[in-house]
């Protein structure tokens, strides 16, 4: 089982609509547990991330984030948009 983390920057638009920024910053992938998992601090340019994942997980954002079963969950087999700034973390915790 996998879940990835999908970081985003820039949007060459430029026009506030909300769309998927063109250039991928980094995949990181973090595996879900009974613990909450913490991804590594956002790079500088991130300002979207997608969560994409096999198992349904919990998913908590901020500089320190502790993913709980009230947090928000993201189903199995499918993914989840955020937003993010450079410095904060995503954790993740496994759904039932």
């Amino acid at each position: 089982m996998a879940t990835r983390i999908i970081e985003y920057g820039g949007d060459d638009r430029n026009d506030g609509l909300p769309v998927i920024p063109q250039s991928t910053v980094v995949q990181t992938p973090i595996t879900a547990t009974g613990t909450s998992q913490q991804s590594a601090v956002f790079n500088v340019a991130t300002n979207l991330i997608c969560i994409s994942t096999d198992e349904a997980v919990h998913v908590h954002r901020g500089t320190s984030p502790t993913a709980t079963t009230s947090h928000f969950e993201v189903p199995a087999q499918t993914f989840a948009f955020f937003s993010a700034k450079a410095g904060e973390r995503v954790a993740i915790l496994l759904g039932a």
